[in-house]
């Protein structure tokens, strides 16, 4: 087993802006007007990367972003788990 904690690789986790273009630099404080105009996103090909690299281990991802939907196909399972 392996696990890979999707926030802490900057190159997987990321901020994007309305044309798919990574933000270099995140305000510090972001307001809801910027983060209305961003979205957190999994670059898939780091994504792939991370899990042929866990082989033949399976990968277990821990996170969420905004375009998980676009990339489910990679999983074979998917859980929820929310904390209150």
């Amino acid at each position: 087993m392996v696990s890979i904690d999707a926030d802490d690789d900057p190159l997987l986790a990321r901020f994007v802006d309305p044309g798919g273009a990574v933000v270099a630099k995140q305000p510090t404080a972001p307001d809801l007007a910027w983060l209305a105009q961003h979205c957190w996103a999994w670059d898939p090909a780091r994504l792939d990367e991370l899990i042929r690299a866990a082989v033949p281990a399976t990968p277990y991802v821990c996170g969420g972003a905004d375009n998980q939907q676009d990339i489910g196909d990679r999983f074979t399972h998917v859980f929820l788990l929310e904390i209150d």
